[in-house]
C-alpha cells in the first residue's frame, strides 16, 4: 500500500520480505503524508528501513528504528523554498495531533529530521506506547542526543 505523496519503495529502499517490517513502514506512511501535506512542498525520504549492515556503516544505533522500519529521515525535496527547521516544525505540529515516538533535529555535517512512529498493532514489539520525545543532535558520531524540554529556547542550526 503507498501512501498519497510516499511509496513503500521509499521507505523500504534496503530491501526486506518481513512482514512486519513492510507492516510497520506501511503503518508510517499516513504521518509522512500529513507532514508534507502541512510543509506544503516536496519531501525527500533520505532514509527508511536499514538492513543490520547498512545501519552500521552510517553509524546507526544498535536500537534504531530504522531496523524495524518504524523511522524516517527526511529533508526539504530540490527546489523547496522552505527551509529544514520549517519542516521539523511541519512535523513537530502534525506529530503533536497525530502521535509520534521521537522527532530528531539531526545536524552532524548536514541536517535532517528524523521521525519515528511507534507500531501499537504490533504483538512483539518492545515499545508498546509512543515516547512523543523531542531531541536535538549536534554530535558528529551521532551519539550523543539532547532531550527538548522547552522549544522557546531551544536552537536550532
Amino acid at each position: 500500500m503507498d501512501g498519497k505523496y510516499f511509496t513503500l519503495n521509499e521507505l523500504i529502499k534496503d530491501r526486506t520480505t518481513n512482514p512486519q517490517w513492510l507492516a510497520n513502514a506501511e503503518n508510517l506512511l499516513p504521518l509522512l503524508d500529513a507532514i508534507r501535506e502541512e510543509f506544503g512542498e516536496p519531501i525527500v525520504i533520505t532514509s527508511g528501513y536499514r538492513s543490520p549492515g547498512k545501519n552500521q556503516d552510517c553509524n546507526g544505533s544498535k536500537t534504531s528504528q530504522h531496523l524495524t522500519a518504524e523511522a524516517a529521515d527526511m529533508q526539504p525535496g530540490s527546489g523547496s523554498k522552505k527551509t529544514k527547521k520549517q519542516l521539523f516544525d511541519a512535523a513537530l505540529k502534525v506529530g503533536m495531533a497525530y502521535g509520534f515516538d521521537q522527532l530528531i533535529w539531526e545536524h552532524p555535517g548536514g541536517c535532517w529530521v528524523h521521525i519515528s512512529l511507534v507500531n501499537t498493532n504490533w504483538k512483539n514489539n518492545p515499545r508498546k506506547r509512543q515516547r512523543r520525545e523531542i531531541l536535538t543532535c549536534y554530535d558528529p558520531n551521532m551519539k550523543k542526543y539532547n532531550l527538548v524540554t522547552d522549544l522557546a529556547h531551544t536552537r536550532f542550526v
